[in-house]
């Protein structure tokens, strides 16, 4: 198979090479002049959030992670005593404002959570604890906060025990002992709508299982276990945010090392300092958390169903990568085999004889519509860009880059680079002088601050005032994935709009998220549309160059 996948590769790198060849010394002399027949819609318009707004609908995993030590009920003086008045929270309220979430505003019955205790004895084996391998649904995650509570209660009556020191690691770990084997044991056509949100509670520092202090340069350790956690869910699911909670009145300072990186390796821009438990409002922190703030790098709006070829833009009806007047079935995306026709062309003839046995056409993402039989045979893996160039993998595909390479800052002769040619609408390996205006894609975008996108969200607008329609055929398929982004009537155009946006500043975080709104507009219309941003969605997280 390593050997299929490295011809495949050579053999798309010399095709392109060819067609760039072919392009530049006669594609426009001799090919025959197709005359472009386009409408331009000006009324695309809109705004959305660097990072996507969670709907009220999504299905959340929340994860409770509760501080057990013994500081939450008292101190023991250096002469051996204990010392009540010292307590950080005696009758257990953060576990009632987890209670309180989960009963009065938790959301759909889809929701499900984990509540995890930590100290040196409550969690002393975490991947063999059931409360760090399966969520739980409301009447079970009531169950193991009342737990909770009468262990705090039995160690008040005799402050021995189970509620010892702070021990961070046991938490982490089950942490991520949890979401691994939660991911492993979900369907994976749920994932992308599964978001997981997780509160780290303590009143102090993190200790060894001995209870000896952990210095402040170790604090590195404990984020990076967060940011495996989390890179790995990011990748699989709808996201992942964790929050730290400090509360009582100790040695802040220091325990502030540790939880502000812990924060945002999970995303969120830092630790929530509460001085008094009864205010913490778990609902607004689930749905609005206090997030890194991120910038966009990349945002274009693409037509599927629109190249543009000797000057001329023609209609791709079935969005393959094929012009119809150059496709013998213009409404079969997989005309010649079970491969996107876009794949067959950059492969050369023979193509079927490519297809890795093991993948299952029948799953197709609905992002351009690549199946797992195109991703395979093109060797790429399961994130959106492999290359990292800004441009996803789908449309690197239809409008002729390379998937696999960094390319987005070559150039074709036209002076433009290949990425800026992709956002007007050109195809890469073609070169394209004296364009009208009126045939290419233009838009504007620009920051208007903090907007409906919530705590250290900003969200942008945009404005598509150049866009290019085109006369097609109907199409439509019976894989439902596909056909939510591909299907479309006679003369309508599938546009896509996307973006990517990366931590502003953040070193612990160490993807990029990439959102998108798939859309149909008629040509010939002057109808517009305005998207706001619930209505774009995650596809997914991919590493940062």
């Amino acid at each position: 198979m390593v050997h299929i996948k490295q011809n495949i590769f050579i053999r798309l790198m010399m095709c392109l090479s060819l067609l760039a060849f072919a392009s530049a010394c006669s594609d426009i002399r001799l090919a025959k002049r197709n005359i472009s027949t386009y409408s331009v819609n000006d009324g695309l318009k809109g705004s959305f959030c660097a990072q996507p707004p969670l709907s009220t609908s999504t299905p959340m995993k929340v994860v409770f992670l509760i501080d057990m030590s013994l500081s939450n009920i008292g101190r023991i003086t250096d002469g051996g005593a204990f010392d009540r008045s010292q307590a950080t929270d005696p009758t257990a309220v953060r576990i009632q404002k987890a209670i309180d979430y989960i009963n009065n505003c938790s959301g759909t019955s889809a929701n499900k959570f984990a509540i995890i205790g930590f100290s040196d004895t409550i969690l002393n084996n975490p991947p063999t604890n059931d409360r760090c391998r399966f969520f739980r649904d409301k009447n079970t995650a009531l169950n193991d906060l009342n737990v909770l509570k009468n262990q705090q209660t039995a160690a008040n009556a005799q402050p021995t025990g189970v509620m010892q020191t702070t021990y961070y690691s046991a938490a982490f770990d089950c942490l991520d002992t949890l979401v691994r084997e939660d991911i492993g044991n979900t369907d994976p056509r749920l994932l992308k709508s599964q978001f997981y949100t997780s509160f780290f509670l303590t009143d102090g520092a993190p200790t060894t299982q001995n209870g000896e202090p952990i210095p402040t340069n170790q604090a590195f350790q404990y984020a990076n276990k967060v940011k495996s956690t989390a890179f790995n869910a990011k990748q699989a699911t709808g996201g992942f945010l964790l929050q730290s909670v400090y509360y009582g009145n100790l040695d802040y300072g220091t325990a502030q090392q540790f939880l502000d990186p812990i924060s945002q390796a999970g995303g969120t821009t830092g630790t929530i300092k509460i001085d008094d438990l009864s205010r913490i409002d778990f609902c607004t922190l689930a749905r609005s958390p206090i997030r890194v703030p991120y910038n966009i790098t990349q945002f274009a709006v693409i037509n599927a169903t629109a190249h543009m070829k000797n000057q001329a833009l023609l209609p791709d009806s079935d969005g393959d990568g094929v012009i119809d007047s150059e496709d013998g079935a213009p409404t079969n995306r997989r005309g010649s085999s079970i491969l996107i026709d876009a794949v067959c062309k950059l492969m050369g003839p023979g193509c079927a004889n490519f297809i890795p046995t093991s993948c299952d056409a029948t799953k197709v993402d609905p992002f351009f519509g690549l199946s797992e039989c195109d991703r395979e045979a093109m060797s790429l893996a399961g994130v959106h860009d492999q290359d990292l160039d800004g441009i996803p993998d789908s449309v690197e595909i239809l409008k002729g880059s390379l998937p696999l390479t960094y390319d987005a800052d070559q150039q074709s002769g036209d002076g433009l680079t290949l990425i800026e040619k992709i956002r007007r609408g050109r195809q890469v390996y073609f070169y394209e002088n004296k364009i009208p205006e009126a045939m290419e894609m233009r838009y504007k975008l620009q920051p208007i601050g903090a907007g409906s996108c919530g705590a250290g969200g900003t969200e942008w607008s945009f404005d598509v005032f150049g866009n290019p329609l085109v006369p097609t055929l109907a199409y439509s398929t019976s894989n439902a994935n596909e056909n939510e982004f591909m299907g479309h009537a006679a003369n309508e155009n599938v546009l896509l709009v996307y973006y990517f946006a990366q931590p502003v500043n953040s070193s612990l975080l160490g993807t990029q998220v990439y959102v998108s709104r798939p859309l149909r507009m008629k040509y010939g219309s002057k109808d517009g549309i305005y998207l706001r941003p619930g209505d774009f969605r995650l596809v997914g997280e991919i590493p940062t160059r």
